[in-house]
């Protein structure tokens, strides 16, 4: 028990049948000393509690505050066998149904001993974090709760596991299947005491990023906190702010990408910014329900020196919290598990995504919806008159969401063939298939071939993304590598758009397979004169991204880059032979592409022409 004031609390409130023990005689002459007059039913006991005196199933409850992270200071093996002498007195101790309570640190060792000893025994077991002062350890306080079940009168038996958590002061529980999730949990709330910690400060170009999960769902975190901080200065708008990230728009290279985030706190003008996305498999009524929500959370991420009684800013792009409906769901043999959502932004545009699930973060393909109005079918005449509009969506093939797909579009200006002839693509990578529908919708001389590994693939953008076969769209399943190989047509362009499953090396598209020497040479001899290679090219490692600009270089002599603002993407453009990036002449060429453009669709949003003001020559 030590000088503890703890015995001495629970007594004034109301437990009077308290039985302290310690090992050292000058504390319980201490304690004593100290409570004979004013506590006369509290007893102190000089014992061991490896060999206590007591008969068993005397307690119906045994508290143990610290006691056993004094004892178990390490996993040594002398050591570990006294604690689990310990733990044995302790059992037998206890009543049936009694509580061992402790309270602990929980070093690892310690929940290691703890969540194997206990389960054995097929004790039920429950676990709260302890409130402790803001100014106490980082640590988090535990309280383990082991509750006393009755001996299994046959060890065949399997008896179910009792596991649970309470994690936060509203003391709602959690249960959990297996000790393994207990464990994790356990590490989860330690990890988050740091990080909470550490977040006291401002960290400029540091930033950081915590899931924040539902108490009923422990499948999918229901929030992904971003934070971004900056220097202080008196030109800031504040010192704290939340930033809602409507649904459907966290990919976006504003929320999404680092870059991004820091311009988004730049223009908030807050210390720290916390940029709050909402996370699909979850529910969400509006923008003021996820205020009441977060904003007993928020202040936790603040910095030392905001006032956790002030009203903290929440900003967000309008007052629509955004609309997401998954429509189907599927598996792919070579990416894992998917899903297609429509998503409604601003309360009047639809867009249809693929994500899939492996990097939920990022959208593979996205695709614009427009409404399609048809007179709905009746049999009476008055019925006919009265009957309803129905809207079905359709893809709407003006559209190009993706800006390196439109700035390949302006790269077809770069073409020496006279734009009225016929023109030979091949596209490696199909994705939702919006760009060679697009192609197909506003070039009618080009006639494109799409290579595309996957089937599963090839279904979700014939199923819902409008991607359609015809005499001008020839369609291959098959590896990229291979068609690149054998196929001994030629063609006027070659574009490759396909990512990489392995971005361990920072190249994240396209594969790296896809700019080695061999690979290069196919795409090489199989260009007409004067034919263009596309690559969309995603690599954040600078070193590697001139590495793979150098050896396309040494395979064609002219190539040139379009970079695009607020992208990772960077478009190269590659010829075997001169290519003229002389702003009039290009210009004239895209100025002839956005009229064809413009001709079937007036209101298209790809607009060619800032595309080859950012072109660039590589010497």
């Amino acid at each position: 028990c030590g000088n503890s004031k703890l015995s001495e609390d629970l007594y004034d409130v109301g437990y009077h049948s308290l039985v302290n023990m310690d090992i050292s005689e000058v504390v319980i002459k201490q304690m004593n000393a100290r409570n004979n007059a004013k506590r006369p039913e509290m007893q102190f006991m000089k014992m061991d509690l490896l060999d206590m005196k007591f008969d068993s199933e005397s307690f119906q409850v045994v508290l143990d505050k610290g006691t056993l992270d004094a004892i178990f200071t390490s996993d040594d093996k002398k050591i570990a066998e006294n604690v689990e002498k310990m733990l044995g007195e302790i059992t037998r101790v206890l009543k049936v149904g009694g509580r061992y309570i402790c309270v602990s640190l929980a070093q690892e060792h310690i929940v290691n001993m703890l969540l194997e000893y206990f389960p054995n025994l097929s004790w039920f077991i429950r676990v709260h974090t302890v409130e402790t002062p803001s100014n106490a350890s980082p640590l988090p306080v535990f309280a383990f709760v082991f509750t006393k079940t009755r001996p299994k009168p046959d060890i065949s038996i399997i008896m179910p596991q009792i596991l649970e958590i309470v994690t936060d002061s509203s003391e709602k529980i959690t249960r959990l299947d297996s000790v393994e999730k207990l464990h994790q949990s356990i590490q989860a709330v330690q990890e988050y005491a740091l990080v909470k910690k550490h977040l006291e400060t401002l960290h400029p170009g540091d930033d950081f990023q915590i899931d924040l999960w539902a108490a009923d769902n422990t499948t999918d975190p229901r929030y992904t906190v971003t934070i971004v901080d900056l220097k202080p200065s008196k030109s800031l708008a504040g010192k704290f702010a939340i930033f809602i990230v409507p649904q459907g728009r966290e990919h976006e290279w504003m929320f999404s990408i680092k870059e991004g985030q820091k311009q988004l706190a730049n223009s908030a003008s807050f210390e720290r910014l916390v940029i709050v996305a909402l996370n699909r498999g979850h529910s969400y009524e509006s923008i003021n329900k996820i205020k009441e929500e977060l904003s007993g959370k928020v202040m936790e991420f603040a910095q030392s020196g905001v006032n956790s009684a002030s009203q903290v800013p929440f900003l967000s792009i309008g007052d629509d919290v955004g609309h997401r409906k998954v429509v189907h769901r599927g598996s792919s043999t070579y990416t894992g598990d998917y899903v297609i959502e429509d998503v409604e932004i601003d309360r009047d545009e639809m867009f249809r995504h693929l994500v899939f699930l492996s990097n939920k973060s990022v959208v593979q393909s996205e695709a614009k919806l427009c409404q399609v109005v048809k007179q709905a079918q009746s049999k009476s005449s008055k019925k006919k008159k009265n009957a309803k509009k129905t809207k079905p969506l359709n893809v709407d093939l003006s559209y190009l969401a993706c800006q390196h797909h439109q700035a390949i579009v302006a790269g077809f200006a770069l073409l020496e063939k006279n734009q009225s002839d016929d023109v030979q693509l091949l596209l490696i990578g199909l994705g939702g298939g919006s760009l060679p529908m697009f192609i197909y919708t506003h070039f009618p001389r080009i006639y494109t071939t799409v290579a595309e590994l996957d089937p599963d693939i090839v279904d979700v953008a014939k199923n819902w993304f409008g991607f359609q076969e015809s005499e001008r769209m020839t369609l291959i399943v098959d590896d990229g590598l291979e068609v690149l190989k054998e196929n001994s047509k030629n063609y006027d362009i070659v574009v490759f758009d396909i990512d990489s499953k392995d971005t361990c090396k920072g190249l994240s598209c396209p594969p790296a397979v896809f700019v080695d020497k061999e690979t290069l040479k196919c795409v090489k001899a199989m260009l007409f004169p004067g034919g263009l290679f596309f690559l969309n090219l995603v690599c954040r490692d600078q070193e590697r991204n001139d590495e793979v600009i150098k050896s396309i270089h040494q395979m064609f002599p002219a190539v040139c880059k379009i970079d695009i603002e607020n992208e990772v993407n960077e478009v190269l453009i590659c010829s075997d032979s001169k290519m003229t990036t002389e702003l009039s002449k290009v210009t004239k060429g895209g100025r002839k592409l956005q009229e064809q453009i413009v001709a079937v669709s007036p209101s298209s949003n790809v607009q060619l022409a800032s595309f080859l003001e950012n072109l660039k020559l590589f010497s």
